[in-house]
């Protein structure tokens, strides 16, 4: 609790700085004024959306198993943070809905156009001269390559 003390402490210095108001003005309306959440508020939306990043994590991820038994019970020794927000929040994974991801090398796509193209030109004209000719609606252009793991 003293590190959200601390929050508020210093989130009410801004606001006071922000609005420009005296010292005794409340804190929350000092908040209201300033359209900030109050600190206590904000640190309980972060552990919320993090508990939930959590619970729908998905079976191969490393941490799923550590997850789903924090859930289920109450460590009375070596509490870990994980226990205390899967408590809190009491989000059972096995309710939420797990999307996997999908991960594409665009060069080994199935289709008859490949959706990116790599030019490397020999010179600055022929640079140029790509650039005048390209028809691509986005371009990345660098001013040199590297190889990695090479020289």
């Amino acid at each position: 609790m003293s590190a959200i003390k601390k929050l508020i402490t210093a989130q009410r210095a801004g606001t006071i700085a922000i609005t420009g108001a005296l010292q005794t003005s409340p804190t929350n309306t000092l908040d209201d004024c300033a359209y900030t959440i109050p600190a206590e508020l904000l640190v309980e939306k972060q552990c919320h959306k993090a508990a939930v990043c959590l619970a729908t994590l998905p079976p191969e991820h490393l941490l799923h198993k550590l997850v789903k038994a924090s859930t289920n019970k109450r460590s009375k020794r070596h509490k870990a943070p994980l226990n205390d927000i899967m408590q809190i929040f009491r989000l059972d994974p096995k309710t939420m809905e797990k999307i996997s991801v999908a991960v594409c090398n665009p060069l080994e796509l199935d289709t008859d156009k490949t959706p990116l193209c790599i030019s490397i030109a020999n010179s600055k004209e022929e640079s140029k001269e790509e650039v005048r000719n390209a028809k691509e609606t986005v371009k990345v252009y660098t001013d040199c390559h590297r190889h990695l793991g090479g020289g």
